[in-house]
C-alpha cells in the first residue's frame, strides 16, 4: 500500500509520526515541504480544497502530518495509517 505523507522536519508531530512508521516497518513517500517548493504547492492544493483542514485553517495550524492513501483518502492521524496497514 502507497502512502503519502505530507509535513516537515520541524514540526514534532511530523517528526512523531515518521518514527511511529519506522517502528511499525511502515514504508511511505515522504514528501518535505521545508525541502521542496513542490511539495509545499501539492500540499497547499489539498489543503484548500479539502474540508478535513477546516478545523487546521481556522486554529491557524498547518494540517500535517498529512497522509494520504491509494485510494486518494486522506488523514491526519497516525493512527490510522496503523489501523489500515496492519
Amino acid at each position: 500500500m502507497k502512502i503519502i505523507v505530507y509535513g516537515t522536519m520541524i514540526c514534532p508531530d511530523t517528526v512523531d509520526a515518521l518514527e511511529l512508521f519506522k517502528k511499525n516497518s511502515i514504508e511511505v513517500d515522504y514528501r518535505d515541504f521545508g525541502d521542496k517548493i513542490s511539495y509545499l504547492k501539492e500540499f497547499l492544493a489539498i489543503r484548500d480544497s479539502s474540508t478535513l483542514f477546516d478545523g487546521a485553517r481556522q486554529s491557524k495550524s498547518i494540517g500535517v502530518p498529512c497522509m494520504i492513501f491509494e485510494d486518494g483518502s486522506i488523514t491526519l492521524d497516525p493512527e490510522d495509517v496503523l489501523k489500515i496497514t496492519k
